[in-house]
């Protein structure tokens, strides 16, 4: 336990966190160009300078990367070849996407390396030794396993950082062989899809621990993007409605609830919604089946999971709910509290206009989940990321029946809109309007499922309800989905 404190002591004594970390990826010269700039030679007496030519491109946006760790050895000294390295993984991000999350990360892993060789007077460079337990890195490996007692996708992750550095460095500061840092061999994998089987490459290190294959997922539930979710049924979904329409429940918790059940839409996208998206659904109207669209991803202010291009389809009624209360006194008086905040601490970026704000916020003014392109994002340590759906979820609980999933969470609603549609589009299956295949088709791209198995898992689960429910009492009379769909009808 000793130890433990100890190194963790260390860590943060050896990561100086630098606010904002200026012109990382300029030009230096010696000779003057258009437009650089003059800095001084820190360490020399001679009083020399050189010039800086900004980055083309960072000099129209953010020229900094904020919260970026910096790492220091025992002796005080900067660890030049990790502070490199840990550069070179933000300069090969996107300029308009630097945040240094991935950096503080690796650096935290690399200290963690770096103290264990310090502690048992290992040279980090020195991989001489015959022995592959001599070397640092297969000795830091059994570390990790037989003292630490890390889970093999722990360990995995804090080994795959270490060779990934030695990469670096070998490449760019010191002659070494990565042979004698890991040994590496090409695997190959097969996996069966709707089309046929296939294969693909991977690359094995011999400094990892094999990972139980990911659980199979229980009776009941579906694996959707790496979420293991169930669809509320017809007397959950009743329940959930009756207590987010009780007089406990604000407009905005009903409406942060509504969205995914109506939608099929993600946390990140419903929270980061802003003003305007909903004007602009009310002035340009629904298309030609009834549906307004909402488009999300890249360019439109809308998070998605993995940045993907959405079209969204909002029913009547949800939008005129969003618009009612966008403009409602009390939404007006959080964007006013949010923009006289958002001046108050960012002064050097511009105002924000009334229509940029989020249409979702606290009490306090404050977002619930801050997006990629907003303009604080590079800045804040641990932007917020829509805690306040477990906020709500507890409130749920609270007052929930026994007979209320007490492993409920927000991303069930999801799987519950994806039941909904399947139960309005069943009759025309039925009717031979549709066929099962061109169902699939339809939910897949409402949930803009990549693999169309993610789809047919989906089915899958829908049909087996099916077989349960349809004797039982219980389903008849509570929720119709076939009028949520037709006629835009939903808890009245």
């Amino acid at each position: 336990m000793h130890c433990m404190s100890h190194e963790g002591f260390q860590l943060s004594e050896r990561i100086v966190n630098i606010s904002k970390a200026e012109d990382l990826f300029g030009q230096l010269s010696a000779s003057k160009t258009k437009g650089a700039l003059e800095v001084p030679l820190i360490g020399v007496e001679t009083g020399d300078k050189v010039y800086l030519t900004r980055e083309l491109v960072a000099s129209k946006c953010h020229s900094g990367i904020y919260n970026f760790p910096f790492l220091i050895n025992a002796d005080g000294s900067p660890w030049y070849e990790a502070n490199s390295y840990l550069i070179d993984i933000v300069a090969n991000k996107h300029v308009f996407n630097r945040p240094a999350d991935d950096a503080r990360r690796r650096a935290s892993r690399l200290l963690d390396y770096k103290i264990f060789t310090e502690q048992n007077a290992i040279n980090w460079l020195d991989f001489s030794g015959r022995r592959l337990t001599s070397r640092p890195t297969y000795r830091y490996f059994q570390y990790l396993i037989e003292e630490r007692g890390l889970s093999a996708q722990v360990v995995n992750q804090y080994t795959s950082d270490v060779y990934q550095f030695y990469q670096f460095v070998s490449e760019n500061w010191h002659d070494i062989s990565m042979k004698r840092v890991d040994s590496v061999k090409t695997i190959k994998i097969y996996f069966q899809t709707h089309s046929g089987a296939r294969s693909v490459d991977r690359l094995k290190r011999s400094q990892t621990q094999s990972v139980p294959q990911t659980s199979k997922v229980q009776i009941g539930f579906v694996r959707d993007d790496g979420e293991v979710l169930r669809p509320l049924q017809s007397f959950e979904l009743k329940e959930l409605k009756d207590i987010i329409n009780s007089l406990k429940w604000s407009p905005i918790e009903r409406l942060i609830m509504l969205f995914p059940i109506m939608t099929g839409a993600r946390k990140q996208t419903v929270l980061t919604l802003r003003v305007k998206h909903i004007d602009l659904l009310i002035s340009s109207g629904p298309n030609a089946h009834g549906y307004y669209v909402l488009h999300a991803g890249p360019g439109t202010q809308v998070d998605t999971k993995n940045n993907k291009h959405q079209a969204l389809k909002l029913p009547e009624q949800l939008v005129k709910e969003l618009y009612v209360y966008a403009h409602s006194s009390q939404a007006k008086a959080r964007r006013e509290k949010f923009k006289s905040r958002y001046e108050k601490d960012n002064p050097n970026l511009d105002k924000i206009a009334e229509e940029d704000v989020y249409l979702f916020l606290s009490d306090q003014g404050n977002c619930y989940f801050m997006a990629r392109d907003d303009p604080r994002y590079p800045m804040v340590k641990s932007p917020p990321r829509g805690q306040v759906v477990e906020t709500l979820k507890r409130k749920i609980l609270k007052v929930a029946s026994n007979e209320f999933p007490k492993d409920f969470y927000y991303h069930w609603l999801r799987a519950t809109f994806a039941l909904l549609l399947w139960k309005g589009l069943e009759p025309k299956i039925q009717e031979g309007v549709l066929t099962s295949a061109e169902a699939i088709s339809v939910i897949q791209e409402r949930l803009y499922h990549k693999n169309r198995e993610t789809t047919e898992n989906y089915l899958k689960l829908f049909r087996n309800m099916d077989r349960r429910l349809e004797n039982q009492e219980l389903y008849e009379g509570l929720i119709l989905p076939e009028k949520i769909f037709k006629e835009g009808v939903y808890f009245d």
